[in-house]
Parts: structure tokens; C-alpha cells; sequence
């Protein structure tokens, strides 16, 4: 959160404000039904990945990649290109190209998944990962960023008729730039942005009223009503509290300025239970409250989902564009009930590894570890014993790794 209040923003651009009038009809269902995906959703939104990244962006234990073990000591915006590695590594892992958007400031770290019937509106999560010299930076702001990690980790497996972008601003806390940088050139050739989801300080609710602040405009309050209206619809147990004018302190009003409508999703920040620890050496995970940060995040992740027209879990398991893929891995059935058969190629004789994950990194089993001719093989898997739900396959051969992900149904 940056610390400088600014001012309303003003809406010159009469275009521009049309557009936004015209998006208030989209926003304003006076009830809110439920989307069976977004409920689906929400029930593998967890509360390991979210404190685990926190821990891993703040320091207390050090990032993994296949490539390197490093510690991040600081996300001040000149010196954090340990934080920036590791959200994009995370981001990549989730299955998603990245963009490293480059300003005079710093870098934003973006990724998109493209609708698949609206591809050209857009809705967007974010969260600054700068955080101030010399703090650790918990709830400001690395409780948002592993909410839009965890964002980008859940919505995955699954399809969207809008474009999703998971945007990571840097140079936040010495005014707003790196947001402001990507909104100006969004305006510049007229990106249509339906929505913006900004997620800053989500961690600290001292007295436990479980309040979120939904931050607005007059151009956004008919977003700011939708996702009042998803945390009743999704039973999502924080109660929020619409503020309007809302705070200029943070990426939103990057947006409001260029004419988009842009929300905050913060713990008290006009209320008495603002966090103590602000910008302090002692905005630590410690003084989170686990379940209200939860359930926060699981706010802003409904509402990007419903935002952009959640589907269904993908039909197309074909490993990532941004992997590299070894011939002919595949699995059949597909969905499958409790065993699966897996064929997959190896390139050039010597070992080869298959091993399956669950969502949180953890491995459900290995499959394969000895050594392969050249060509194409099988292996089954009887995975009657795990629940339900969307599991990881990671075969290695050579110098090739691919990734594919499999459902388990009832």
C-alpha cells in the first residue's frame, strides 16, 4: 500500500466514460446465482499454498526452482529481482507464459490465460510484490501476491470465455508505477478491460469482524456491488464493506485514471483495525489471521472467475505451450474413475522418471524411475485410494520434462 493519498482521479475522456457507464449493466444483477464452477473452484482454494508462498516471498524459507535455492531478502523496487524470479517461476509452473513488462521504475511480471469466447475483454487480478526497504512485508504486500498466485494455481484446469491476466506491479510503494505504466498503455490502444481486481494487505483483521473494504469509485461501484454480491453468493466468510470514494493509495486508481473499472479488495484501511505492523520490520506472517486471510482471497479469486465466465474444467490435458514435450504423452481414459493407463515417448535411451502431484506440489506417486529405450511406452496408474479432483503427471527423459494434468472423477 502506498503510503500517499491520491486524489479522486477525474475522467476527462468522454469515450472512455461512456465505456464505463455502458459496463455498469453488466455488473448489476440484483441476485447473484451461484455458478457450480466457482463453487468447484473455491473448495481447492488452500490455506498451505497461500502461507507457504508468503513464507517463501518474506524470506522465511527459500524459493526452489529446477535451476537454483535462493532466499529473497528484500522486494524494495530497485533491489527485488529475487521476488520477481520466483513469481514468475511460480506463475510458469502453474502452466501459464509470462511477460516481463519492463519501465523506467522496475518490472511487472504478467501472465494470461485467453478466453475462449471473448478473448479480446479482458479481467484482471493483481497485486504489487514491491514491498518497503527494510520490512519483510507480509501483509503489504506479499499476502496479495500469493493470493494471485494462488489465483493462477486454482483457475489452471479450467476455461474462460474472457481473457484472465495475473498481473504482478512492481514500484507500487514509491507511487504506483508499475500499475500505472501497464493501465496507460492498456488506453493507448484501447484494451478493453471489463474489471480489475486489485488485492493489497488481505491478512490482518485484528478484532476479528472479519470486514474486507471493497474500495470504489462512482465508475466502479456497480463492480464494487458484484463482488459484495459474490461473497454472499459463494458463502464466503468475510463480510464486506463497500467504500466509495474509495482509497487512491494503491493499482486500482492506476485504472480509475485510465477509465477502467477497478476495485480494492484491503483489510480495515478506513476503519479502527488498520495493522499496526504497517511498513514496520515486524509485518510479519505471524500477526496474519489465518482464516480471514483465507477467505479474503478467496473473495477476489470468485470474483475474477465469475468475472470472466468460468466454464468448465479443460478438455485440452496437451501439455503447456511453454513446456518442453517428449513424443506422444498422453492418458486414457480422459476424465478417468480409478486407474488410467499413461503412455509416454522417451527421446534417447537412458533413465526416465514419471511421477504424479496433487495442486499442492506434494507426490501422490512415482510411476516410472528406472531406465528407457527410445520410443514409446506405458505405464498404468491405480489411483483409487486418492479423492477426486485434478492431479499433476511430470515425466522426465533426456533433457525433455512435460507436464500433463489428469482428473480423477467420482
Amino acid at each position: 500500500m502506498h503510503t500517499t493519498r491520491i486524489p479522486e482521479p477525474r475522467h476527462a475522456i468522454l469515450l472512455k466514460y461512456a465505456r464505463t457507464l455502458a459496463l455498469t449493466f453488466f455488473f448489476a444483477p440484483s441476485v447473484f446465482a451461484q455458478s457450480s464452477e466457482v463453487a468447484q473452484l473455491l473448495t481447492t482454494v488452500s490455506l498451505d499454498s497461500l502461507q507457504k508462498n508468503v513464507r517463501i516471498l518474506t524470506g522465511q524459507e527459500p524459493a526452489v526452482t529446477p535451476d537454483s535455492t535462493f532466499w529473497i531478502t528484500t522486494r524494495w523496487y530497485n533491489d527485488n529481482e529475487s521476488a520477481l524470479q520466483f513469481v514468475k517461476y511460480t506463475l510458469e509452473r502453474h502452466g501459464y507464459p509470462t511477460t516481463l513488462q519492463s519501465f523506467d521504475q522496475g518490472t511487472n511480471v504478467l501472465a494470461t490465460r485467453p478466453g475462449t469466447t471473448e478473448a479480446d475483454r479482458h479481467v484482471l487480478i493483481c497485486a504489487h510484490y514491491d514491498a518497503v526497504a527494510g520490512t519483510p512485508g507480509a501483509d503489504d504486500n506479499a499476502s496479495g501476491t500469493a493470493a494471485v498466485l494462488e489465483a493462477a494455481r486454482v483457475l489452471g484446469p479450467y476455461t474462460t470465455g474472457k481473457t484472465v491476466t495475473f498481473a504482478l506491479w512492481d514500484a507500487e510503494e514509491i507511487g504506483l508505477f508499475g500499475s500505472a505504466h501497464y493501465a496507460r498503455d492498456a488506453a493507448g490502444v484501447g484494451k478493453q478491460i471489463d474489471a480489475v481486481i486489485n488485492l493489497d494487505m488481505v491478512g490482518w483483521d485484528g478484532d476479528g469482524d472479519r470486514v474486507v473494504e471493497v474500495h470504489t469509485d462512482a465508475l466502479s461501484a456497480s463492480l464494487a456491488d458484484a463482488v459484495v454480491g459474490y461473497a454472499q453468493a459463494y458463502s464466503i466468510n468475510v463480510t464486506p464493506v463497500p467504500q466509495n470514494p474509495g482509497t487512491g493509495a494503491s493499482d486500482h486508481a492506476s485504472f480509475w485514471r485510465s477509465g477502467y473499472q477497478a476495485v480494492l479488495l484491503i483489510e480495515e484501511y478506513y476503519g479502527a483495525d488498520f495493522n499496526p505492523y504497517y511498513h514496520q520490520p515486524t509485518d510479519s506472517l505471524l500477526h496474519f489471521n489465518p482464516g480471514y486471510y483465507e477467505e479474503a482471497a478467496k473473495l477476489g479469486i470468485a470474483a475474477t472467475a465469475d468475472l470472466a465466465g468460468i466454464t468448465e474444467i479443460s478438455t485440452d490435458l496437451s501439455p503447456r505451450p511453454t513446456e518442453r514435450t517428449p513424443p506422444g504423452m498422453e492418458v486414457y481414459p480422459s476424465p478417468f474413475g480409478t486407474d488410467v493407463t499413461i503412455r509416454y515417448g522417451v527421446n534417447v535411451d537412458g533413465p526416465a522418471t514419471v511421477v504424479a502431484f496433487d495442486l499442492l506440489g506434494r507426490t501422490v506417486a512415482v510411476l516410472v524411475d528406472e531406465w528407457r529405450n527410445s520410443g514409446t511406452h506405458t505405464t498404468e496408474w491405480e489411483a483409487g485410494h486418492l479423492p477426486p479432483g485434478i492431479y499433476i503427471l511430470r515425466l522426465k527423459t533426456g533433457d525433455s520434462t512435460a507436464l500433463l494434468p489428469v482428473v480423477r472423477s467420482n
